[in-house]
């Protein structure tokens, strides 16, 4: 089976794209995310729209910060400085979730098969959901 890890990579493989460094979409119509999870939080991809889990604040900013998600691929490990927190993704037309690892402080992804990635930082990029307490 084909994996979307080797459909990203072929993506972020271009020698073009590694001398440029550009930003590619971690997503697109061909790999539309349809779920993502961390820890207990998720979102989903509904007839309605986007959903999360009753006790995410800021769902609509998460989810649209992941579904317009463009990463740089690194050509080597970076020095972290955070425990990795688990992200998976589920991926319209593709039965196996992805496991991908998120230093989310450094803005940093890396791939189940040790492919690494910056996530360029924006004011708005909420790349872990604030969970309000009070209704869980």
């Amino acid at each position: 089976m084909v994996s979307v890890l080797s459909v990203i990579y072929d993506k972020t493989a271009d020698p073009q794209l590694a001398s440029t460094q550009q930003t590619i979409p971690l997503f697109d119509d061909t790999l539309a995310l349809k779920q993502l999870e961390v820890e207990a939080a998720l979102f989903t991809k509904k007839k309605q729209g986007w959903h999360c889990s009753a006790n995410i604040s800021n769902c609509k900013a998460w989810s649209n910060t992941w579904q317009n998600l463009s990463v740089t691929p690194l050509s080597s490990p970076p020095k972290l400085t955070e425990k990795a927190q688990e992200i998976v993704f589920y991926i319209e037309g593709f039965q196996a979730p992805q496991v991908w690892q998120l230093f989310a402080k450094q803005h940093i992804l890396k791939s189940p098969q040790n492919n690494w990635y910056q996530v360029p930082s924006s004011p708005n990029m909420q790349l872990l959901p604030k969970i309000d307490k009070s209704i869980l």
